[in-house]
């Protein structure tokens, strides 16, 4: 009889089609682990570190900048420790611009001369990869590395005077890459109970091959008719210490 069977009435779902739920399946997995707490990470996973960082870099050895004293830069790395290791793969990349003026300079100028304004700088850029010693690897310790790559090097420089001609002197260097590499020692230490962040401080060696950069004292030369950029040819040789805050990233 009819009243003992039930029809069967088709239900109908409100979008939650099989497309839609792969596609939010697929997000869940993508934010998983970005969402996953960095102490969470263990010895079977692997554990990366990105640090951003402020250096203040010393002249060392036969690198004679035109500034001598002590220049501002950054510095980044990254350190990919694989599981259950203490050696880490280390990608390290950074800058700086050492700038100096010197005043009074003299420079042709009709039939005579003018005194002008030198300014120069030497730009250096750095990227390398390497190893990291980190007995800790996951949490507050300090390591050592070394590191192995190329240094780019680009003196630039310019004149100003009142009637300025050229805005420019003879000698200027061209930018030049060579090979370079650093040693380091530094130290982690991880804030708060998230464990999120992290202050990282290092102490850095580090020296390229040898280039021609603008060198002190900015300008040779006995008067106008052969004032030039003094220049030398030799090896970037700075002291660091670098500062700055470092994240975890707990799985790759």
């Amino acid at each position: 009889m009819l009243l003992g069977r039930r029809s069967r009435i088709p239900r109908t779902t409100s979008g939650a089609t099989p497309a839609r739920r792969a596609i939010v399946v697929w997000i869940l997995a993508a934010l998983t682990p970005i969402a996953t707490p960095a102490h969470a990470a263990g010895p079977d996973s692997w554990t990366t570190w990105l640090a951003a960082q402020l250096a203040l870099s010393r002249p060392t050895g036969d690198f004679h900048p035109p500034d001598p004293t002590d220049g501002w830069g950054l510095a980044f790395h990254a350190s990919l420790t694989p599981p259950r290791s203490i050696v880490s793969i280390r990608l390290d990349a950074g800058g700086e611009t050492r700038r100096a003026k010197k005043d009074s300079v003299a420079v042709p100028f009709l039939y005579g001369s003018q005194y002008v304004t030198v300014s120069a700088e030497n730009a250096t850029q750095w990227a390398s990869v390497g190893a990291q010693f980190d007995l800790r690897p996951r949490a507050s310790s300090g390591y050592l590395y070394a590191t192995v790559g190329g240094v780019h090097v680009k003196p630039t420089g310019h004149a100003s005077g009142a009637f300025l001609v050229t805005d420019n002197l003879p000698g200027m260097p061209a930018s030049s890459t060579t090979f370079g590499w650093s040693v380091g020692l530094g130290g982690r230490l991880v804030l708060g109970k998230s464990k999120r962040l992290a202050f990282s401080a290092e102490m850095e060696y580090r020296r390229s091959g040898a280039v021609d950069y603008i060198a002190a004292p900015i300008v040779e030369g006995s008067d106008s008719t052969n004032n030039h950029y003094a220049t030398h040819h030799g090896p970037i040789e700075l002291v660091s210490i670098r500062v700055g805050i470092s994240a975890p990233w707990s799985r790759l």
